[in-house]
């Protein structure tokens, strides 16, 4: 039978292996909150205090209401591949950072031999160390995007409004109020 100390000493190193990808996931995980926060402080500046404190799924759906009810198809088709692109990696990053990580041993000594799973709840799923490994890389190419895609949202928005106002002005009409 393995000593506690052994299995303490192979749990560790086990351990170490899903620091790297848990803590990548949860980093890009934040920088899409992020980014669709400042989305959202972009299409709701009045809104963005209240809208700030609300759970990630109601923040995500205002951004979806404004877009199909006040924006041009391209923009709202532009956050909508956005969404589709983020919502999997939030979900990957809630499956791994709200169950537990299950390690076992196997034998003692030499050929001892650690397992290592993190066990969705509700889903009855597991998730290897290669599983995390695959979402953090895809949660970093989406954060990275998501983050570009934020950053020139203003832009796109104002010229979208500047050749709407351009558009009405031209014809000699009052620009409506955006309210």
């Amino acid at each position: 039978m393995m000593s506690s100390e052994e299995f303490m000493a192979l749990a560790k190193s086990e351990q170490d292996q899903w620091i790297n990808p848990v803590g990548r996931l949860i980093l890009a995980a934040a920088s899409i909150e992020r980014s669709v926060n400042e989305l959202l402080a972009v299409l709701a500046p009045e809104d963005i205090e209240i809208w700030r404190k609300e759970e990630f799924s109601l923040r995500v759906g205002r951004i979806s209401e404004i877009s199909k009810n006040h924006l041009s198809d391209t923009l709202s088709k532009g956050l909508k591949e956005q969404k589709r692109k983020y919502w999997p990696v939030m979900s990957n990053r809630n499956a791994i950072a709200h169950n537990p990580l299950f390690i076992q041993a196997f034998g003692h000594g030499p050929d001892a031999y650690v397992s290592s799973t993190i066990l969705h709840q509700q889903k009855d799923t597991a998730y290897e160390l290669k599983d995390v490994q695959k979402f953090a890389d895809e949660a970093d190419a989406v954060s990275a995007e998501l983050m570009r895609f934020a950053a020139n949202f203003p832009k796109a928005l104002q010229d979208e409004v500047d050749y709407v106002k351009c558009l009405v002005t031209g014809m000699h009409l009052e620009f409506p109020d955006p309210d």
